[in-house]
């Protein structure tokens, strides 16, 4: 575009001058369209940066120009050198309206489709609009009978099947297109594939507790927003445990539910801050997303097929300079292990290509290009081989490779194939979270003691403070149990008493919270005057609980630890596990039939008949 502006203010340096008028008109435009929400913002910044007007029309740019008072479709009609579009509205109603207004029709001189590759895998799945991209193209402008001139790109374009549907839908004949293919492979990534050892429907994953302790900014993926959310639960109640610093800004969840201010500011971290940061996302960022100094992927699952694989890992080491040592890890389950292995090693029992996923469907179909590449000795030599990758690229002459010349393939590869996984190489891996312990409780004072009924009273009261203090806001993706884990919650009841004594007691607890650290005075005192009247408030119930077990002339049979330490030491602890159990005691017989795991407590002394 950069060039056609310069023809079209100085058709001079064309080879034929006269052919510059009749070809653009004297505002010419490109569209792009683009897959990701993600990739639009990313492509916007960059295309501004080298002098160009570009906006983005999705949906929430849409929508948001409407609160603002304005038209973004209206806009497009003699505006905008390049316009960023999705694939749903570059099908929708709005967008016929625009192509029927003849001064945009005439602007519209190119069209481009960025990570065309999902047309043959979103496109036949939950975003069908991909496959209607061809008949698009057939409604743009047309000089000399020719349709207007297509330029689509992607990193992972299979040849064979792959290959020939992508340039089916888009209209592309043998011998009517130029294609330039260069090798996808990057050597400086470092590719690790380990078993996972929780699941996708856990909810703790101590195989990523290392990831916490790591310098290196870092990207999850995650196979859908709810794996994501629990990823990023577990690391933040991890992180909690280990007092990290920062946890809001440290971890970023980023998806399509999220607010797009929240995404946005989650880009920004991504390409602006040098900070170690852990950003657990969806497919929002899987494709076309470049972050300068992003240097682990971590792939959550296996994905379906190769293409999502490179794709995936390609965004990380972008900027050669800032990131020595990019690596790529992939945690795949113990089934699409074995599923694999059949498929390589009993090809009559399987197909070529795996039965594409339909509409709605979001189950993960193993294809065999997977399957190969999880049974490979070798990761990078295998995705050589899948992609006919030459084995000599013609140096790219471009500043930026010019500037940071593109890793050669080493005498020695380095991925888990080629290395022994339990080698030094690896020892980052290895880090486990801590063990939870179990904090000592003092002996409460006399008429303090907490019962079970008063703690149960303490957390359904403290809850609803905890409720009202997480929706005033300012808390992101975050649950309520994030803003006030339920230790924080336990310590205060733990402390109740102390606390009514001296309010220092509660502002310590609070001060541990990382998001009560950074409010405004105002805030934290809010907060905590409310805490510390919920606290008197229990107090009161708690002497109106005792007295009226007192006068019922009923013990607390639920009494708290230290009231019970007495009548402890002359009982004696018997496990019994989820079956049904006979012990026989002094010609006593006791059934028992338990569900769960029980503790029986047994009177040492002989029960008298």
């Amino acid at each position: 575009m950069l060039l056609i502006k310069e023809l079209v203010k100085n058709p001079a340096l064309a080879l034929n001058p006269a052919s510059v008028k009749k070809e653009f008109s004297g505002a010419p435009a490109m569209l792009l369209v683009l897959p990701t929400k993600a990739l639009q913002m990313d492509m916007q910044r960059a295309m501004t940066q080298h002098g160009l007007d570009v906006v983005v029309v999705n949906a929430d740019e849409v929508l948001k120009r409407q609160k603002e008072g304005g038209d973004l479709w209206k806009e497009c009609i003699e505006r905008h050198d390049v316009i960023l579009i999705s694939p749903e509205e570059l099908v929708s109603r709005n967008f016929a309206r625009l192509l029927e207004t003849k001064a945009f029709y005439s602007r519209v001189c190119r069209f481009g489709v960025d990570e065309s590759h999902l047309i043959i895998t979103w496109g036949k799945s939950f975003r069908t609009t991909f496959q209607q991209l061809g008949f698009m193209r057939a409604r743009l402008p047309s000089k000399d009978s020719k349709f207007v001139p297509l330029i689509t790109t992607s990193a992972t374009i299979r040849e064979g099947d792959a290959k020939k549907e992508i340039c089916k839908v888009l209209g592309l004949e043998d011998g009517q297109y130029h294609m330039i293919r260069r090798s996808n492979m990057r050597y400086d990534i470092q590719i690790i594939f380990l078993e996972m050892t929780s699941g996708l429907g856990s909810l703790t994953f101590p195989e990523l507790a290392w990831v916490l302790d790591s310098d290196h900014k870092t990207v999850i993926f995650a196979k859908t927003i709810s794996l994501g959310f629990r990823i990023a639960s577990y690391l933040w109640a991890l992180g909690l445990a280990k007092q990290t610093t920062d946890l809001p800004n440290r971890i970023r969840l980023m998806s399509s539910l999220n607010w797009p201010s929240y995404n946005e500011a989650t880009l920004g971290f991504l390409n602006n801050n040098s900070n170690a940061t852990i950003t657990i996302s969806t497919d929002i960022l899987s494709v076309g997303w470049d972050s300068p100094d992003t240097t682990d992927a971590i792939i959550f699952g296996e994905p379906p097929d190769i293409d999502e694989f490179m794709q995936k890992i390609g965004r990380v080491g972008r900027n050669r300079e800032l990131v020595k040592d990019p690596r790529a890890i992939i945690y795949y389950s113990k089934t699409s292990k074995s599923n694999a292995s059949k498929m390589v090693h009993q090809p009559m029992s399987h197909s070529a290509t795996a039965t594409p996923p339909q509409a709605g469907d979001t189950s993960t179909v193993l294809d065999i290009s997977m399957a190969k590449l999880l049974e490979a000795s070798c990761y990078p030599a295998e995705i050589d081989a899948q992609y006919n990758n030459p084995a000599f690229d013609e140096p790219c002459t471009c500043p930026k490779c010019t500037a940071s010349t593109p890793a050669t393939k080493p005498l020695v590869c380095d991925c888990s194939g080629c290395l022994d996984i339990l080698s030094a190489a690896f020892d980052f891996l290895r880090v486990r979270p801590p063990k939870a312990v179990k904090p000592s409780r003092r002996r409460a004072r006399a008429g303090e003691g907490i019962g079970k009924e008063m703690r149960e009273l303490a957390e359904d009261e403290l809850g609803q403070v905890q409720m009202n203090l997480y929706r005033q806001g300012g808390h992101g993706f975050l649950p309520p149990q994030a803003i006030f884990p339920s230790h924080m919650l336990t310590k205060i009841i733990d402390n109740i008493y102390d606390i009514c004594r001296d309010s220092d007691n509660l502002s310590s607890i609070l001060h541990q919270l990382s998001w009560f650290e950074a409010s405004s005075i105002e805030r934290q005192t809010e907060c905590q005057d409310a805490l510390l009247e919920k606290c008197k408030s229990l107090i009161e119930r708690f002497a109106e609980i005792r007295k009226r077990k007192k006068q019922g002339g009923t013990e607390d049979v639920n009494n708290s630890e230290e009231e019970k330490e007495s009548e402890d030491e002359s009982m004696n602890e018997t496990s019994i596990q989820p079956i049904a159990t006979l012990l026989k005691q002094n010609d006593e017989e006791i059934i028992v039939a338990a569900p769960q795991k029980l503790v029986i407590r047994i009177p040492s002394r002989k029960v008298a008949h």
